[in-house]
């Protein structure tokens, strides 16, 4: 008898039913860790929820406040958890559709923009960059304040023997890892975004700080990324 043929398992005299997916807050896990019921979920909302129900009301807001009413749709369906940041390409991108195309009901542009200056305009980061502004965020928070406890336990700063320039950095240790799909876990994901930060932006003394200079910089970061793929 193979694994696959287990339907249920008889645990203290209680049959537990066997499933393909187990539900973690509002995280879909599969047997594969593809997140795959998660994007759909995550789709779902940001077309069902977010599109749709902008287009009826948009006709009757001003610019302003369609800008803040959208902004906050962003932040309730569309704004994505930071469990997210291995999705592969090809997922991120179906949700950076749903992002670009409220942009364009938001901005009613008659000229075209592309994709990056609408976001830029509305002040809304891309959804790969959005993750990890997330993901930093959550570390920075973790690390100062100590809160939430289940995170700050699992973060630990560099420490080096000698006195090194790495030393006076305020890196983090990085958790190392087997399988593929471990570097998806928040010890090590977070560790190494958090590392990637300027360190001028890793000093910064209150969180309100932190986020005001890391969304700079990823806004910085991919309009130059943009900038090099047009380079023929």
């Amino acid at each position: 008898m193979t694994m696959s043929s287990f339907t249920s398992v008889d645990i203290a005299d209680s049959v537990i039913q066997l499933s393909d997916t187990i539900k973690i807050l509002v995280v879909t896990l599969d047997s594969s860790l593809t997140m795959g019921p998660t994007q759909r979920l995550y789709l779902n909302l940001a077309f069902t929820k977010c599109l749709q129900s902008f287009k009826q009301i948009h006709s009757s807001m001003d610019y302003p406040m369609a800008i803040s009413i959208a902004t906050a749709l962003i932040s309730s369906w569309l704004d994505v958890n930071s469990v997210l940041v291995s999705w592969t390409q090809k997922n991120t991108a179906h949700l950076q559709r749903a992002q670009h195309a409220l942009a364009k009901v938001v901005t009613q542009k008659s000229t075209p923009l592309t994709s990056t200056n609408l976001l830029e305009q509305l002040h809304w980061l891309p959804i790969k960059w959005r993750i990890r502004f997330k993901l930093a965020s959550s570390t920075y928070k973790a690390i100062h304040t100590s809160n939430p406890p289940y995170l700050a336990d699992l973060l630990h700063h560099h420490k080096s023997i000698r006195f090194t320039r790495s030393s006076s950095s305020h890196l983090l240790d990085v958790q190392c890892h087997n399988l593929s799909f471990g570097s998806r876990a928040f010890r090590v994901s977070a560790t190494q975004i958090y590392n990637s930060v300027p360190l001028h932006i890793r000093q910064a003394q209150t969180l309100t700080s932190f986020r005001h200079h890391i969304i700079f910089s990823l806004f910085n970061l991919n309009c130059l990324i943009e900038l090099l793929s047009n380079v023929p």
